[in-house]
This record gives structure tokens, C-alpha cells and sequence, in this order.
């Protein structure tokens, strides 16, 4: 006889709760360790949600790119190549959601978008 539970089980109901409270506290263990680590100085790469796309442009800056973000006046980061540029900005996108990515050309105009959603 098979000792697999199948969808639909009596025990469904209470495993699913036990994994919903294991989220919440794996949740709540990783924002608390995660203050701790800011209080501490220490960096943390998150996930930042957000209710309107941030827009990322790598463009020229004189004979380097930069990457810069929507409505700001200074740039996020400079980069020697436009593929590192493009590599950072991807990244960035990835971890701030939605997002969207606009790369330029050489001379500014808009080469190609692209859009993360959450």
C-alpha cells in the first residue's frame, strides 16, 4: 500500500499552515538579521518592491557610461564599458521591483528597453 499522502488529505490543511508560519518566521528572522547588519555597517543586497517602476538609463558620460536613475541629477555609478554599465544596471533592475531599463546609444538616443516585474 502506498504511504503517500495524495493532494486533498486530511493532513493538507495543517502542513500548509505549518509552512506558512515557517515562512513568516523565516521572513521575520531575515529583516531582523538584516537590520542588525545595517546597524552594524555592514551592506545587504535586497529585493525592493515597489508600486511604480523605478526606471534605470545607462548612457554616455563624455567617453564613459553611467548609470542613473529616473529624475535624479547625479549618476548611480560610472563604468568604462557599456556592458558593464549594462551588466550593473541589470542587476539593480533585478533586485528593484517592478523596474524598467533603458540603454542608450552614443550619441543619447534610446537603443532598447526593457521592463522587471514584481
Amino acid at each position: 500500500m502506498n504511504a503517500r499522502k495524495t493532494k486533498g488529505s486530511a493532513d493538507d490543511g495543517s502542513k500548509a499552515a505549518a509552512q506558512r508560519h515557517g515562512t513568516r518566521t523565516k521572513v521575520a528572522a531575515a529583516a531582523a538579521s538584516m537590520v542588525a547588519a545595517a546597524a552594524a555597517g555592514v551592506a545587504v543586497a535586497r529585493v525592493v518592491r515597489r508600486d511604480r517602476p523605478a526606471v534605470l538609463h545607462v548612457a554616455p558620460h563624455g567617453e564613459r557610461w553611467e548609470i542613473r536613475l529616473e529624475g535624479n541629477k547625479t549618476p548611480r555609478k560610472i563604468f568604462d564599458t557599456k556592458e558593464e554599465a549594462v551588466a550593473f544596471a541589470r542587476g539593480l533592475a533585478h533586485r528593484q521591483l517592478p523596474s524598467e531599463l533603458v540603454i542608450h546609444r552614443v550619441d543619447g538616443s534610446e537603443q532598447d528597453r526593457h521592463s522587471y516585474d514584481a
